[in-house]
């Protein structure tokens, strides 16, 4: 599975959850651009088989995805909150897909796990194993 595909649809399912996309202020895969406002998502591929194919693209199997979302409010209500959107998104989702014989992508939740990065900062980390059907 072509790696940039893999998050386009992560995108478009995040895109597709009011509740989550309404409450941050952008996805974005492994860094957030400069200057961005609390809270927001990012997503970044932290296992898998990964390779290289011949027109230069990434492909990957079984890849493990962190979603994580940061937060500066006082308390960890906000990012507790958002969190739940997420898992609402993608635990136990299928994730139409349409490409070199993959039909779909199925997501498992592995875990979560909070995270005070400094005084004014919450993180909070939800991985996914992420299943490709043909």
């Amino acid at each position: 599975m072509n790696v940039l595909a893999l998050f386009r649809a992560i995108n478009d399912r995040v895109r597709g959850w009011p509740s989550l996309i309404d409450n941050i202020n952008g996805v974005f895969l492994s860094m957030a651009d400069a200057g961005t406002a609390f809270p927001y998502l990012i997503v970044d591929l932290i296992g898998g088989d990964v390779s290289h194919t011949f027109g230069g693209s990434l492909t990957i199997e079984e890849p493990l995805l962190r979603m994580s979302i940061y937060s500066k409010a006082e308390n960890a209500l906000e990012v507790g909150q958002l969190t739940n959107y997420l898992q609402e998104c993608f635990d136990n989702a299928i994730l139409v897909f349409v490409e070199g014989g993959y039909t779909g992508m199925g997501c498992t939740r592995v875990g979560t796990n909070l995270i005070r990065e400094s005084e004014k900062i919450w993180h909070m980390i939800t991985e996914y194993n992420i299943m490709f059907q043909r």
